[in-house]
């Protein structure tokens, strides 16, 4: 094996590409703008394309002419603001066509057609002290590259480590901790008086709410099967099967989650399904109760 092939399947070629992909990256943030749906003023529209094309100017970046992933991260000042998934839906709408007195040399800003987006995340703040609008978009190409060098990380560091099934049987403890506790309130209320017995419930349900949403959130490693990677190596699960279940799922009901096109019986429910991309819309509040991931 040739010195260069080597490092380029070493650890330290791995780093290099990847540290080449970041170059890639197009990061825009906004401020003092509030993300909205339908009703954002046309002031407002035309506020947001002027700062996305200075910013890509400054970057000495143009649109997009292939497949991308993007993220979006948003803060609006109201607590009753529309859901996540339809202010993304004008966000992206505003990413592309340039508005008319937007001062720009191109037609589009960020893309040319939305379905250019094969993978969308979407997370949503509601009622902050001040409104915010980040983004990051990047090749989808870039995107899976990174995916498949996270997978192999975890796969490697599980090998490892080996404590995998420890970390998995801890969680069932704190599951079972947490019942515990409430169903004998009175009596550990007693044994360690009220302060600490609430210090130490707040630990353990939070303990248990983690263990909980990793369970039904889709990880690196799932997330990866579902585009096929690695690649070359069949995961013996078709894709028509990831569309049943995570189209039926508790987790696609509460954070809109649809899966790549080419798996059919995807759900057509929000902006993305009909491209065929990965989108996930997260929305959550300053509540406890209401929160959304």
């Amino acid at each position: 094996m040739s010195a260069l092939k080597e490092f380029l399947q070493g650890e330290r070629g791995a780093l290099a590409h990847y540290r080449q992909r970041q170059r890639g990256h197009v990061r825009i943030s906004l401020d003092e703008i509030e993300p909205q749906s339908k009703r954002m003023p046309a002031s407002d529209r035309d506020r947001f394309q002027a700062v996305v094309a200075e910013q890509m100017a400054v970057a000495k970046r143009g649109p997009f002419i292939g497949p991308l992933a993007l993220k979006l991260d948003l803060a609006t000042t109201s607590k009753n603001a529309p859901q996540g998934h339809t202010i993304a839906k004008k966000i992206l709408d505003l990413l592309g066509k340039r508005r008319p007195g937007v001062s720009w040399p191109r037609k589009h800003l960020l893309y040319k057609d939305d379905a250019q987006i094969q993978a969308l995340s979407v997370s949503c703040r509601h009622g902050e002290d001040r409104p915010t609008i980040r983004l990051s978009a990047r090749p989808f190409s870039a995107m899976l590259n990174d995916l498949e060098l996270a997978a192999d990380a975890i796969r490697t560091d599980e090998m490892k480590s080996g404590d995998d099934w420890y970390r998995e049987e801890r969680e069932e403890e704190w599951i079972d901790t947490l019942r515990e506790l409430k169903r004998s309130e009175s009596s550990e209320r007693k044994r360690l008086g009220d302060d600490l017995y609430q210090a130490y419930f707040k630990m353990v349900r939070w303990s248990a709410q983690r263990a909980l949403l990793g369970r039904s959130g889709v990880n690196i490693p799932v997330l990866s099967w579902m585009y096929g990677l690695p690649k070359g190596i069949p995961t013996g699960f078709p894709a028509e099967e990831w569309a049943r279940l995570l189209g039926g799922s508790f987790l696609s009901s509460r954070t809109r989650t649809t899966v790549p096109s080419r798996m059919r019986g995807a759900r057509q429910g929000t902006p993305r399904a009909r491209d065929g991309g990965v989108s996930s819309h997260g929305c959550r509040r300053k509540s406890p109760t209401t929160t959304r991931i």
